[in-house]
């Protein structure tokens, strides 16, 4: 199922208000990267910069305009502070402008079209001096010490302000109450078939609009336990993988950019390694049945995985797992989801001398969404589900859901909520994860190869 993204409207359409020139107000396109936005040439900052130097002489024209519209007392009378913004849909640098006092800010393209404004408030932070970016769906973002994008405000940028409701995290939240047959609750697990109904249950009036699943068909779905060393296996005979969901995770995306071609790297080869597990790190301890313990689902002892699974190891997990080892990564223990990054790169870069970075990004959906749509798979980590409790998953798609904010057709708003199509290591069939109720989110992308 594949098709074609609708464009949803982020501001309002105000009847030209001249600032400087006309005022209009622009539309979403596909989300951009800001890995991308690096490439805008010198000569659009650079026109960017003069028209910021005039920006200031139609405020009033804007405002008086805007308060006649809408019947309210926008009080700005000057721009107090200016700078450049590159912005993430158009990969082109537009104009952050500060209205004097608490009388907010503005988002605008060079040629005035407006993509975010604010009546009120203040973000003196947004003076330090960083390079700023702003994209649909995260708004104003800049790049932390660390390197990851982060937002400077957790609500939307609706338009106008006091007549939508701002969206607030509280207005995301799935009522317990309201359950739907496919699924008794939790936010992860969800059959693709059943989202409809999952959505018209948790998130009513939403709607479903971009469908970004292209790689849905193809994608291989690893589990846990085909590519462990170890495993508990229990006195009734089940067994459970050890702690290698991280790992799977990252062979499962790894192993998918090789083969659409984004990496060069082997990702059909196996190995036989029924004979090397005895010399692995972990095998004295794991390995012969000695180690032993209990949990909710009885007693268990720590063995080595059949030879049906070792004797066909993948080499890309087998590269994996051998950083990860000296990352702190045990059978038992598991990975800690910041190593992935290092991970990732080694094995891709020192083992097979690609050129290419990992961008770890928390809850900056534009990056995300661009490496989705080119149909770069992503690693995702999930602390707090519901459902998963705190684990490892790779993306290979997403859904797009939105609802309309309000009814007057002189200025309409659009709420979106994203659902992720996902292989966690579970299943060998894909699911859905449902990223809105609270869980914390790490994405580690392939923003471009």
């Amino acid at each position: 199922m594949k098709t074609k993204a609708k464009k949803s409207i982020i501001a309002a359409s105000l009847a030209c208000v001249a600032l400087g020139s006309a005022l209009c107000f622009a539309t979403d396109k596909n989300p951009a990267s800001a890995e991308k936005a690096v490439a805008v040439p010198a000569s659009n900052l650079a026109a960017c910069e003069r028209a910021l130097k005039t920006a200031g002489k139609g405020v009033q024209s804007l405002v008086s305009g805007y308060n006649k519209t809408y019947g309210v007392e926008w009080a700005a009378s000057e721009i107090e502070y200016s700078a450049p913004v590159l912005l993430l849909e158009d990969n082109t640098y537009g104009m952050y402008l500060d209205f004097d006092g608490d009388n907010g800010y503005a988002v605008m393209t060079t040629d005035n079209k407006i993509y975010g404004l604010k009546t009120h408030g203040d973000l003196q932070v947004l003076r330090d001096g960083r390079k700023l970016y702003f994209g649909e769906a995260d708004g104003l973002v800049y790049v932390n010490d660390n390197g990851m994008y982060e937002k400077y405000e957790q609500d939307s940028y609706l338009f106008p302000d006091e007549v939508i409701q701002s969206r607030t995290k509280g207005s995301n939240q799935v009522n317990a109450s309201a359950m739907y047959s496919a699924q008794a609750s939790g936010d992860g697990m969800i059959d693709i078939n059943s989202l409809p109904e999952y959505v018209a249950a948790n998130y009513p009036k939403f709607y479903a609009d971009v469908f970004c699943d292209n790689m849905v068909a193809d994608f291989k779905c690893s589990v846990a336990l085909d590519t462990a060393y170890y495993v508990k296996k229990y006195d009734n005979g089940n067994k459970d993988p050890d702690a290698n969901y991280a790992l799977t995770a990252m062979y499962n995306a790894l192993r998918d950019w090789g083969k659409r071609g984004h990496l060069n790297v082997p990702y059909t080869k196996t190995n036989d390694i029924t004979d090397i597990v005895l010399d692995d790190y972990f095998y004295s301890t794991y390995g012969l049945g000695t180690k032993k313990g209990k949990d909710a689902n009885g007693n268990y002892k720590w063995v080595a995985n059949e030879k049906d699974f070792l004797n066909n190891m993948p080499v890309l997990y087998s590269n994996l797992r051998g950083y990860a080892i000296n990352k702190g990564y045990t059978p038992e223990g598991g990975f800690d989801h910041p190593n992935i990054t290092a991970t990732l790169e080694y094995v891709a870069k020192t083992l097979y001398n690609n050129k290419m970075q990992i961008l770890h990004t928390q809850k900056i959906t534009d990056v995300f969404l661009k490496s989705i749509s080119n149909s770069q798979a992503s690693v995702l980590n999930i602390e707090g589900s519901s459902t998963y409790g705190n684990h490892t998953v790779a993306v290979m798609g997403y859904y797009r859901y939105t609802k309309l904010t309000n009814s007057d057709p002189e200025h309409t708003n659009y709420e979106h909520i994203y659902f992720y199509i996902v292989a966690d290591g579970e299943s060998d069939e894909p699911y859905i994860f449902d990223p809105n109720m609270g869980a914390k989110l790490d994405f580690y992308c392939l923003p471009r190869c």
